[in-house]
């Protein structure tokens, strides 16, 4: 309910605005006007009637690199623009950096690299503060240039060199394009947004934290197994395999602990990439042979280590490219994969 203290804002909200609507009348009024005009006498001139071409060129094809340019120009903008000001005068932040070592020059150099970095659609590291994880915050960007095209998945191919990726059912997935484990990181991350898979691991540093209270997750892949009767891939299981299913966990969380050490090192250090793509090959390579080795390997079960817990949640093979860097995916992985193709192409 209004009050007359709330009448009070809305005068100096109207006072203010007094001084600067022929700015707000240009922006809302006058801006659609110009796109308008730009869309239907400009482009729409060049559209041929008879094919809906462009020069002839389909119209999405031509389109659509016009966006992604627009899209990343706008980025770029932005980047360069607001954040500027804040550093160098509004909060002042540039001061702080050259007031250590960091040289103006450094700063500048940081600010244009930065810049240059940021996808189209707004997608870049550090996501939760989590240094692999690639997401975009800019859905509406990302819309407008999936727009172009029917869609029912998208997949962003960010250029950049360092490993990350990201994945979120129904919406999205990311990988940087032109790290050497791109392959993997499309694969993984593609599942979360395809099918809706958990991660597997529980030893890589993550940006969610634990349940309050430990409830049956809805991804079809983990478990907290609290009833072990109604295991929900209890019809994969074959007789004779132990629920929860053991496997040499010890021993493995003792290697990826030392792994994951390692991994923190390197980055720290700001070693160059090839070093960390050195240390995950003989990480698959020692996770391949020691999970490989376990009675129950290539058997569906319940091996306890899974949703990012080591206690509490179980995972349906020893093994599973949602776990590791495995090639391939569990059994119960590739069945829910074939549920949402069945879904679309039946």
């Amino acid at each position: 309910m209004a009050t007359p203290l709330t009448v009070r804002v809305v005068e100096h909200q109207a006072q203010i605005f007094r001084r600067f609507w022929r700015g707000s009348a240009t922006f809302y009024v006058l801006n659609p006007l110009l796109f308008l005009a730009a869309i239907g006498f400009g482009l729409g001139g060049l559209v041929q009637e008879s094919t809906g071409n462009v020069g002839g060129v389909p119209y999405d094809a031509f389109v659509a690199p016009g966006l992604l340019a627009a899209s990343a120009m706008l980025g770029a903008g932005a980047e360069s623009l607001w954040p500027v000001m804040a550093g160098t005068k509004w909060v002042r932040t540039f001061h702080a950096m050259v007031a250590t070592p960091v040289r103006p020059a450094d700063v500048y150099a940081g600010v244009v690299a930065w810049t240059t970095v940021r996808s189209a659609v707004g997608a870049s590291y550090d996501t939760f503060g989590t240094e692999r994880y690639v997401l975009t915050t800019e859905n509406r960007t990302l819309r407008d240039v999936a727009s172009c095209a029917p869609y029912e998945f998208i997949e962003i191919l960010v250029n950049g060199q360092t490993y990350g990726g990201g994945g979120i059912f129904n919406q999205y997935a990311t990988v940087a394009i032109d790290n050497l484990w791109a392959g993997y990181v499309a694969v993984h991350e593609f599942g979360h947004h395809f099918a809706g898979l958990a991660d597997e691991y529980y030893t890589s540093d993550v940006a969610y934290l634990p349940p309050a209270n430990k409830t049956e997750p809805w991804e079809p892949n983990v478990t907290a197994l609290l009833d072990p009767a109604n295991l929900k891939w209890k019809d994969l299981v074959a007789a004779g395999t132990p629920v929860p299913t053991p496997w040499d966990k010890e021993e493995f969380d003792r290697f990826e602990r030392d792994i994951q050490q390692q991994r923190g090192e390197l980055r720290a250090a700001g070693k160059p990439e090839a070093e960390m793509d050195e240390l995950f090959r003989k990480e698959r390579e020692k996770e391949d042979a020691m999970l490989g080795s376990q009675k129950y390997a290539g058997k569906v079960g319940a091996f306890e280590g899974a949703n990012y817990e080591a206690k509490g949640y179980y995972r349906p093979e020893v093994d599973c490219i949602m776990f590791t860097r495995h090639k391939t995916f569990c059994a119960v992985c590739r069945r829910a994969i074939e549920r949402v193709i069945g879904m679309y192409a039946g």
